[in-house]
C-alpha cells in the first residue's frame, strides 16, 4: 500500500480471498481442504485437496451483495503479501499434462480484493467500500 501525500485522512483495511472453480464446484485455495459445493449444494473433493473442512457457498443478499460464506478471508497490508497468497494458492490448483503443455491448468480462478476505508480516527464503521 502506497500512501500519497495529503492522504492520512483516511484509513483502510485490504481484505483477500482466493477462489478455483474446478468441474462447476468452488474451492477455497487459501484453505486447500474446504470441500466443494456443486449445483444444489452437493458435496465433492478436489483431487489434490487434503481431508475436508466445510463446504463454500456463494450467496446474494437482500442488497445485491455477494457472500462467499465459508471461504477464508484474509486481511493484507502489502502488495508482497497478496502476491505470497497467490503463489499458495496457485500451488493447490487442479492441473495435468497435456501434449501442449507439461502442467496445464484444469480450473478458472477468481482473486477477490476488498477495499474498506474510513476517516481516520473513527472507532467503528465504515463509510466506503468496494470489491475488485
Amino acid at each position: 500500500v502506497q500512501e500519497r501525500p495529503g492522504s492520512c485522512d483516511r484509513e483502510y483495511l485490504f481484505r483477500v480471498t482466493y477462489l478455483e472453480i474446478y468441474n462447476e464446484a468452488l474451492r477455497d485455495l487459501l484453505s486447500p481442504g474446504v470441500t466443494v459445493a456443486r449445483g444444489r449444494g452437493a458435496r465433492a473433493m478436489h483431487p489434490n485437496a487434503p481431508p475436508a473442512q466445510q463446504p463454500i457457498r456463494l450467496m446474494e443478499n437482500r442488497k445485491g451483495v455477494t457472500i462467499l460464506q465459508g471461504a477464508r478471508e484474509v486481511v493484507v497490508t502489502s502488495p508482497a503479501q497478496a502476491y505470497a497468497l497467490i503463489a499458495s494458492g496457485e500451488a493447490h490448483r487442479a492441473t495435468g499434462s497435456t501434449g501442449m503443455n507439461a502442467r496445464s491448468s484444469r480450473s478458472h480462478t477468481v482473486f477477490r480484493l476488498i477495499i474498506e476505508s474510513r476517516s481516520a480516527g473513527r472507532s467503528s464503521g465504515s463509510d466506503a467500500g468496494g470489491r475488485i
